[in-house]
């Protein structure tokens, strides 16, 4: 890795983060105090709320069987799908009666076009495309190919809210697009669904109040464990809340598919947080911790995609490693929070779809760099990634060298309680995900999808 050659200025030039005393959570979480702020109706004039033909949904897999109930697509039919995916957006097409078809991606993660012309059969009523990490897939030839067929359009944004490409609205082309809400505000639950034809009645009714109480009361305790060890430390004896949450049926963000969901619309309170939301904030702050993280580890070769262009608002930064697993929990020892995404594809994709984006699943974690961290938490994450990684190379060099024995690279014991913050739900967010096809750099016009 080319950040060797500095590793000897590590000691003068890195700052010191050993010992954790609060814990960066990979996912926004809710202070106490915003319940009481008056906020806005800003998010209102945002896409996807401002779209005309838009309808609230528990999940965006809530909201995807909603959409495909209402566009009216030939019962048993085929969709077409990316081999990339989550699994539960599979297991709701499955659910809502139809057939998936899996077409290859490329090692950037765009659509391969011929592939997908190819597999575009009569039996095919619908066209599957997501956008990854908040980056937009070039979708001119995907929407001529479906347009060709007459089929309609189906993406999903569920990790690219707020996101544009240029000046168009991630969701705003297809004919259905869903978006999972609670992922990137700190809302207990919240899907949303966009379509070229009215909606009409979704017939979802709003979920159990309990569930809505626990799940918010959990992203507070969330904060609250996160904010440090000692609160965290009270908090973990003498709090329900988090397995309350963790017990009730009706949840968000589960991996496993939860068919029970499929009636419920997002709550009333739900809603309401949204006031607190100002999307224009969170679009720069998203964009400017990407970017300073991004300078931190540009010489780390982690890094599998372009620029950042304008217009994008990502969800995470996606970092290529090896032993994706091992550097998470060495993260969490250090109080970062990290994301696991999509770390095993659904049993219907073939194999040979799925080994080709094995390496996107093993090796990309996804770090945190959401609004409400700020510059030092970016600097923390990065250095702190940038140290883990020259302890893991110094570690394969002989015993006997002088660099290896430099003691401002050894790791301070794990501070417990930053790693019970993990093991006692400070990152209940399920582990959904995607991962690279290579640890290499995407070409920087090359686009991206996800799931909900």
């Amino acid at each position: 890795m080319q950040y060797l050659r500095w590793l000897p200025l590590l000691a003068s030039e890195m700052p010191n983060y050993y010992g954790p005393t609060s814990f960066l959570p990979s996912y926004v979480k809710l202070h106490p105090i915003e319940l009481f702020r008056i906020g806005s109706e800003a998010w209102r004039r945002s896409f996807p709320f401002s779209a005309p033909n838009g309808q609230w949904a528990f999940s965006g897999r809530v909201a995807l069987f909603v959409g495909l109930k209402r566009l009216g697509l030939r019962p048993g039919s085929t969709i077409l799908v990316p081999a990339y995916h989550q699994g539960v957006e599979i297991d709701t097409l499955i659910a809502a009666g139809h057939v998936p078809k899996f077409y290859r991606v490329q090692p950037d993660l765009r659509p391969d076009l011929s592939d997908v012309a190819e597999k575009l059969t009569p039996e095919v009523s619908a066209l599957y495309v997501t956008h990854y990490f908040g980056f937009p897939q070039k979708l001119e030839e995907v929407v001529r190919l479906a347009e060709q067929r007459g089929i309609p359009l189906i993406e999903d944004c569920a990790l690219s809210m707020f996101s544009r490409d240029g000046d168009v609205w991630v969701g705003s082309t297809g004919d259905l697009s869903i978006f999972s809400i609670y992922k990137a505000v700190p809302l207990p639950h919240g899907g949303y669904l966009v379509m070229k034809q009215p909606c009409g009645d979704t017939g979802l009714v709003p979920p159990p109040f309990r569930s809505t109480v626990l799940q918010t009361g959990n992203l507070i305790y969330q904060y609250l464990t996160s904010v440090s060890p000692e609160v965290g430390r009270v908090l973990s004896r003498t709090s329900r809340i988090p397995t309350a949450a963790l017990k009730t049926d009706v949840v968000s963000g589960r991996d496993a598919w939860q068919p029970e969901l499929l009636r419920f619309s997002a709550s009333a309170a739900a809603r309401h947080l949204m006031r607190l939301v100002d999307p224009d904030e969170v679009i720069r702050r998203r964009r400017e911790n990407f970017a300073r993280l991004e300078s931190i580890l540009a010489e780390a070769e982690v890094k599998p995609f372009g620029e950042l262009k304008p217009g994008v608002c990502p969800l995470f930064y996606p970092c290529a490693v090896t032993d994706k697993l091992a550097l998470r929990e060495e993260l969490a020892h250090e109080g970062v929070g990290t994301t696991n995404l999509w770390y095993h594809p659904h049993p219907a994709c073939p194999k040979d779809l799925s080994n080709e984006v094995e390496p996107w699943r093993k090796r990309v974690l996804q770090l945190p760099i959401h609004q409400q961290l700020d510059a030092e938490d970016i600097d923390r994450i990065g250095y702190t990634v940038l140290r883990l990684l020259a302890k893991r190379k110094l570690a394969s060099f002989p015993a006997r060298g002088t660099l290896r024995s430099r003691t401002y690279l050894s790791v301070m014991p794990a501070d417990e309680v930053s790693l019970s913050l993990v093991q006692n739900g400070t990152e209940s967010v399920p582990e959904e995900g995607f991962a690279p096809a290579a640890h290499t750099a995407a070409s920087s016009d090359s686009a991206t999808a996800t799931t909900g």
